[in-house]
């Protein structure tokens, strides 16, 4: 920010990240926008057991099964729902990758921003 780059934060934010970001952003006059990627929690439990169980995945965002549960799976994807910086978002649903429309995301995006 202090360069004035345009950049991508990717995380699961919950709401205590948006005081520390909408303070970043006032100090250095951003622009910010978010895109929430949802789909039905049934289907995004399903795929999160399955990336956690993969050799691919990242040893360092292993969850030990703190996530097998599907309720506290469920309370835990709920508070990424919380995050609000602006009214600037866009929501895409998951549910069916082979729905989702690339040129029609970056239409959007450059349309909000």
């Amino acid at each position: 920010m202090k360069v004035g780059c345009t950049f991508i934060l990717e995380s699961n934010f919950v709401k205590q990240s948006s005081d520390i970001l909408k303070k970043l952003i006032s100090n250095y006059n951003y622009n910010s926008m978010t895109i929430r990627f949802e789909t039905d929690l049934k289907i995004l439990h399903k795929r999160s057991l399955m990336r956690e169980n993969t050799s691919e995945r990242y040893q360092g965002l292993v969850s030990n099964g703190a996530f097998d549960d599907f309720e506290t799976f469920t309370k835990l994807s709920e508070k990424c729902k919380e995050f609000k910086i602006n009214d600037n978002e866009l929501i895409v649903d998951t549910t069916d990758f082979s729905n989702i429309n690339i040129d029609e995301i970056i239409n959007d995006i450059n349309r909000k921003i």
